[in-house]
């Protein structure tokens, strides 16, 4: 979950693409964000790259969103790939979050609300495209567009095999590339790995292999999402082998080959490329380097990393195994709040009877009045602690905060305060989930499920919720009773020891063990005082409670 605050203007994601001359694709593209339903808080930046006879600003019309257009001159372009016009529009991006695309890829199902949950600020992630043929594309440009277009795909299990064809240009299984057919990450961590290399920019291709690289030299963890899909319209012509092309692309795959994969000093590799090239020689001659470099690498990366967290790992199991389970009242329950206020203390009054002895709350800076006095209500109640983070540390707090180490030293329970029992939930669920973790050593973390198939129509994400948390129930284990599933800050029992994030294998508890996440069930244009009061203090995308996403 992303916590990062919006600040500026309001805008908090930035769609930036670059655009040549291809007005059907555009025009589609942009009716599928006004589907999704796309506000004022997002802006749409296209970089038309020199298009003279069917520019950008003649496609864009009234929309929601915001729509900006940076023209590159024609007359002084000297580059080939679009790394320079996605490198000025990401300056002219003014969002919080950017939103890497492709003109032609219009949104299948809503992206930003999957963005909006999932990135943090330590993410790249990278959506499935689907690549559509030429008489699907071009029969929706003659009817009304996006709606057709949308309802003619018909998804195929298998990679495209070359372009125009259908099937999937960017998939975890299919074809795992993470290329930015449409990708997201935080402004501020596209700047630190410093947007597309322009070094690129004389060549054809291998500039999203050089993005994808920065990404994980910066150690951002880079994800293929396959729940949310981008389809790719058809734009190609008959094209004849082109020496001139073929060059361009040998150019860039060296210099990927040379220079950003293999890491060695930028000037020896300057040297070692204009040499390969003045002579004419059209392979890699130092392929002996890298190899080289890439074994010195490996053995680090391959070997002794992996020895020291095998090591460091197996100590910990150890421990695990033969510690004595806690009393499981005594497991303390952290719950991460920023001005909830009912929830809180519904979540706090469920505990403390089933027989909880130590809720500690984490308040990230809340305003809210009456929240505020029922914490001062609170003092006399030795089994719940209140601690003032005195700034917005967002959904991570916990861990973030050096100050509360110590309250991960044993088995702990991290929450978000929007959760409570579902109708049924056995009291027991502590004492089951400390027994399932001591049973399963290679997980992280043991949590409750989340209950779907109550939620309300009026709910306008319920589709989207719906899809992406189903796919965490199709994972059972052997024995029952839990499914193989992700857990971001829903709650969880932890291992002593352990600190969240992404990435953490955990198990989700079947019914009856479920939690209902109440933001799910506040109906469109019946939100309360309190409700509307967190929505105008929330900052963008510290919760799925305001945009109404995702949660896991």
């Amino acid at each position: 979950m992303s916590s990062e605050a919006d600040e500026g203007d309001g805008t908090s994601v930035s769609i930036v693409m670059t655009y040549f001359e291809r007005p059907d694709q555009l025009r589609v593209t942009l009716e599928s964000f006004r589907y999704h339903g796309y506000g004022s808080d997002v802006e749409v930046v296209i970089v038309d790259d020199g298009s003279i006879d069917k520019p950008a600003q003649e496609v864009v019309g009234k929309y929601p969103f915001r729509v900006t257009v940076v023209n590159m001159d024609p007359a002084k372009k000297q580059y080939v790939n679009p790394c320079v016009p996605f490198n000025e529009g990401f300056r002219a991006a003014k969002g919080t979050i950017v939103v890497i695309q492709n003109a032609e890829c219009f949104h299948y199902d809503d992206i930003l609300s999957y963005v909006r949950w999932n990135l943090d600020n330590r993410s790249y992630l990278s959506f499935a495209c689907f690549s559509l043929d030429k008489v699907h594309t071009e029969a929706a440009f003659v009817a009304d567009g996006f709606s057709t277009l949308r309802e003619s795909v018909r998804f195929v299990d298998r990679a495209c095999g070359s372009d125009g064809e259908e099937g999937w240009y960017n998939h975890s299984l299919h074809r795992p590339c993470a290329y930015h057919f449409c990708s997201a990450i935080f402004a501020r961590t596209l700047a630190e790995i410093g947007g597309f290399d322009e070094r690129y920019a004389m060549g054809v291709g291998f500039d999203d292999d050089s993005l994808v690289r920065a990404a994980h030299d910066a150690k951002l963890k880079i994800r293929i999402v396959d729940e949310a899909v981008v389809v790719h319209q058809w734009h190609y012509s008959d094209r004849a082998p082109n020496a001139r092309r073929d060059r361009l692309i040998f150019r860039n795959k060296q210099l990927y080959t040379l220079v950003t994969r293999a890491k060695w000093p930028y000037p020896l590799f300057e040297v070692l490329y204009a040499l390969s090239s003045s002579m004419g020689i059209e392979r890699n001659v130092f392929s002996f380097v890298a190899a080289s470099r890439r074994i010195v690498k490996g053995l680090r990366k391959r070997v002794f990393l992996p020895s020291y967290r095998f090591f460091v790992d197996w100590i910990l199991e150890i421990l695990r195994r033969i510690m004595p389970l806690p009393d499981w009242r005594d497991v303390p329950v952290i719950i991460n709040n920023r001005n909830r206020f009912s929830t809180t203390r519904g979540m706090i009054e469920w505990l403390l009877p089933v027989g909880c002895r130590r809720v500690v709350v984490l308040d990230n800076d809340s305003t809210y009045p009456p929240l505020l006095e029922y914490y001062r209500s609170l003092a006399g109640e030795p089994r719940v602690e209140v601690k003032f983070l005195g700034k917005n540390q967002g959904a991570y707090a916990l861990w973030e905060c050096g100050s509360l180490r110590q309250l991960i030293r044993g088995y702990y329970v991290y929450t978000d305060s929007d959760l409570l029992p579902a109708v049924g939930c056995p009291d027991d669920f502590m004492q089951r989930f400390l027994e399932t973790l001591r049973q399963h050593p290679e997980v992280q973390k043991v949590g409750f499920g989340l209950l779907i198939d109550d939620i309300p129509d009026d709910f306008e994400k319920k589709r989207t919720v719906v899809i992406t948390e189903s796919a965490y129930w199709k994972r059972p284990l052997p024995e029952g009773g839990f499914f193989e599933a992700p857990i971001d800050t829903t709650f969880a029992l932890y291992a002593p020891f352990q600190k969240g994030g992404p990435g953490l294998r955990a198990l989700r508890s079947d019914y009856p063990y479920l939690l209902r996440h109440l933001p799910w069930y506040v109906e469109r244009g019946r939100e309360d005082d309190e409700e509307r009061y967190y929505r105008e203090h929330a900052n963008s995308f510290s919760s799925s409670n305001v945009n109404f996403a995702l949660k896991d």
